[in-house]
């Protein structure tokens, strides 16, 4: 079920308002996607004057993750359109109706794909008949916070063939590929990846859901809805928002990341009247929720018809729809518009054999580019076998920070001048290739590789005799294991650690600060 009223377009305010054309004659009043009320109740829509949400690579390198042939093949198994296998067998879903013995089998072919991924998964039970499909994956952070992914997956008409491609496949697809997309990848709040039954009979299972949810006192920050996103008639790259007034902040994430993310589509807020889809199942709960669907002015031809198929659907724009509702996820759930994600490389010398690292712990620091150079934000980061690791930031603010890093038996090294931090971007920093990266240019070229001192066992900022004795001791004790005193990181002090300390303590090697 779609109907909306009015849209509302503009990049930073309201410009105009207009009345949408009438999309088909009121047949029944259970069939509300043909209900299309001209009402004169205006919903005020609009952009913050800031925006809250800036590009962030990271959040578009796991968008870029979407594959088109992925989304494809989901379509054409759902409508039919191909065979897929469910329960271990081949089996073509010729309808989704309600009714039909495809519409188990679609929700069964679901459960098996969020089951593939890794994911918590099982059917809500509601009826004999009604069943939700519903994969989660728990939130680091905050595992009883979610941000719901869900599209509805029965189609009409009632007859013995019912593809349903754009309504809705489509919508089911892309909640299936972000599930595959983003399976391995940790949030700090839960996903789920949701797929609704007997949304066309009256939005029976979300309501269903959103009751439950409601009841027991679920904390739900964001629901992302998506129906009928694979048809564009005219090529211009449109869709609508569909919100209401609460959940207009959400609407506003949405547009924003949708203008970001896949700036060739054309986002247009709209509100809604009564009906709708799956999303006013959970703002009837007082939750903020959204529905994002092609341009009610371009809607598709074939609604509701055994013509509803895979051929039909412009898959471009069905691409382009579902990687900005990846983006949109991400940044939610990973809470990208209030994080900002540092990534970071820098080489150990000691560490560093001119092919691969010892993988390891360092300590990195923001410091106020004032003096006396207070420590702003810090984290723990495990380097891997090319020296990169990365972290995100949640409480840092905009600003110019020195970056310094700090290991168990390397100098403390610090960047060589303030470094750029944006809220909610992402910022990535390479002390290797330089040795100008450095302050002071305090970085030794090895192999290739700019990397800092090895050989302050002490950890006081100099490598110097004292030094020395300290390895010299270690090695005539023996001393094996994880330890400050190991310059190599082959878990043995001895002479070849000696030979490192040696040299750097010969040269004068210290800490060079700002």
């Amino acid at each position: 079920m779609k109907s909306k009223d009015l849209s509302y377009a503009g990049l930073a305010q309201i410009l105009r308002m207009r009345l949408l054309p009438q999309r088909k004659p009121l047949n029944n009043t259970k069939d509300m996607k043909k209900l299309f009320l001209f009402a004169a109740i205006f919903l005020g829509i609009s952009l913050s004057a800031e925006s809250q949400i800036t590009y962030n690579s990271y959040v578009a390198s796991l968008m870029g993750n979407v594959s088109g042939d992925s989304l494809n093949k989901f379509v054409r198994h759902l409508t039919g359109d191909t065979a897929c296998m469910i329960g271990g067998a081949p089996y073509t879903i010729a309808s989704r109706h309600y009714s039909k013995q495809g519409n188990a089998k679609a929700a069964q072919y679901i459960l098996e794909r969020f089951q593939s991924y890794g994911l918590t998964s099982s059917y809500q039970t509601i009826t004999s008949s009604l069943a939700n499909v519903l994969g989660k994956k728990t939130g680091y952070r905050y595992p009883n916070q979610y941000v719901i992914i869900c599209a509805h997956f029965d189609n009409m008409p009632s007859t013995t063939t019912a593809p349903g491609a754009d309504d809705n496949a489509t919508g089911t697809a892309a909640v299936i590929e972000a599930a595959r997309v983003l399976s391995t990848v940790s949030f700090p709040y839960t996903i789920l990846f949701a797929a609704w039954d007997e949304e066309e009979r009256g939005l029976y299972g979300s309501k269903a859901y959103a009751d439950t949810a409601r009841r027991k006192g679920d904390s739900i920050i964001a629901v992302l809805n998506f129906d009928m996103i694979g048809y564009d008639g005219n090529n211009n790259g449109a869709l609508d928002i569909n919100t209401n007034t609460a959940s207009t902040p959400l609407a506003n994430d949405f547009y924003q990341c949708v203008t970001l993310y896949q700036p060739t589509l054309v986002p247009q807020i709209t509100t809604s009247l009564n009906g709708g889809s799956d999303h006013q199942s959970f703002q009837q709960k007082n939750y903020q929720a959204i529905l994002s669907i092609e341009d009610n002015s371009d809607f598709t031809p074939y609604y509701h018809t055994v013509n509803d198929n895979y051929s039909t659907l412009n898959r471009p724009y069905f691409l382009k729809m579902a990687k900005a509702g990846v983006a949109a996820l991400v940044t939610l759930a990973g809470n990208y518009k209030l994080w900002t994600r540092f990534e970071f490389t820098a080489g150990i010398e000691g560490m560093w054999n001119g092919t691969v690292q010892v993988q390891d712990t360092v300590r990195v620091y923001l410091r106020s580019s004032v003096s006396p150079f207070a420590v702003v934000d810090q984290a723990k980061l495990y380097l891997s076998n090319t020296g990169y690791s990365s972290v995100n930031f949640e409480n840092l603010t905009s600003g110019n920070y020195y970056i310094q890093y700090g290991h168990r038996s390397a100098i403390e090294t610090w960047s060589f001048a303030p470094v750029a931090f944006t809220r909610g971007s992402s910022v990535s920093y390479s002390f290797i290739t330089s040795a100008s990266q450095a302050y002071g240019n305090n970085l030794v070229l090895k192999a290739g590789r700019y990397c800092s001192y090895s050989g302050d066992a002490d950890a006081d900022g100099t490598i110097d005799a004292s030094d020395g004795s300290l390895v010299d001791n270690g090695a005539f004790n023996f001393v094996t294991g994880y330890s400050p005193l190991d310059m190599n990181g082959d878990n043995i002090v001895d002479g070849s650690d000696m030979i490192v300390v040696e040299n750097n303590a010969a040269n004068y090697v210290e800490v060079i600060r700002p």
